[in-house]
């Protein structure tokens, strides 16, 4: 018998269960949410109780429940990342037919392209003890926008250039610094060689895995206002760099529509939207605090 196109799946769990230092439950909507799950939604339920029959009334044993409805394909390349952090807990899959709604919104790239199909393997990190001159000059050398920080081969955190300048002291954009005077440049990097990475990086890792679909890296780097990220591999070390040059590149390289009333990739799939705007009579503080 042929395989549903869609499936429900529920993940059966208490409210005191726990992943490190958070409730179980948003762990797997985190989890979900970053490799391309269209959507889940945890409900908690008033009471219940498993195999060990025990009814728990307690507020913070309340019984929860994860519903997570996807393409059945999508379903079988995440559910196992989800069985590992769901220990023991009760897992579900029946096929549904869905009357109403999409699943996946169109665009240039299908759920099942990966972040690692597009992504650069040569990939440039900082020590979280390096100095901040050591930073900057592989932001300029390397023309990226932010590095991963790594300490013990693992991925801490990340620094960008916006860092250096806002909480490390640089005063001005770095591709300003090749129009300065040796003494002005000296000047402006004295503030640099003191400090190292970690007393100004990011300690909250914005990056993607490997098995992020195209679609949801996208969605990350529009919330966190990045152009660029790190990849992680699953031991959270630095596997590739992954930005939207990538992107358009692939997005034009995409092959001609067969149908001819098809213009395939259109400008409103990759634009963004959402543009600040002010008018000319605000001040102009107000304008370069929409910039910054």
């Amino acid at each position: 018998m042929a395989e549903p196109t869609v499936q429900r799946v529920r993940i059966y769990l208490n409210g005191e269960d726990r992943f490190g230092d958070r409730p179980l439950y948003q762990a797997l909507l985190a989890e979900l949410r970053q490799s391309g799950a269209t959507g889940a939604t945890a409900l908690p339920a008033l009471a219940g109780f498993g195999p060990r029959r025990q009814v728990l009334p307690n507020t913070e044993r309340q019984p929860v429940i994860i519903e997570w409805i996807d393409q059945a394909t999508r379903i079988r390349r995440i559910l196992p990342l989800i069985g590992e952090l769901a220990g023991n807990a009760l897992i579900t899959i029946e096929p549904v037919e869905v009357a109403q709604g999409v699943l996946r919104p169109g665009g240039p790239f299908g759920a099942e392209q990966l972040v690692s199909d597009l992504m650069q393997t040569e990939a440039v990190g900082i020590a979280y003890d390096a100095t901040l001159l050591a930073a900057l000059e592989h932001i300029a050398m390397a023309r990226a926008e932010l590095l991963a920080v790594v300490q013990n081969e693992t991925v801490v955190g990340t620094v960008s250039a916006r860092e250096l300048v806002w909480r490390g002291g640089l005063r001005l954009p770095p591709n300003l610094l090749s129009v300065l005077e040796p003494a002005e440049r000296d000047a402006a990097l004295a503030a640099l060689k003191e400090r190292t990475v970690g007393e100004i990086a990011n300690r909250e890792v914005r990056g993607v895995s490997l098995t992020t679909p195209i679609p949801q890296a996208l969605v990350m780097m529009i919330e966190w206002g990045y152009t660029q990220v790190p990849v992680l591999d699953g031991q959270g070390r630095l596997a590739g760099m992954f930005g939207q040059r990538e992107v358009l590149l692939a997005a034009a390289r995409q092959p001609d529509p067969v149908d001819a009333a098809d213009v395939g990739v259109r400008v409103g799939m990759v634009m963004q939207a959402a543009t600040a705007r002010v008018a000319l009579g605000q001040p102009l503080a107000t304008a370069l605090a929409m910039l910054i």
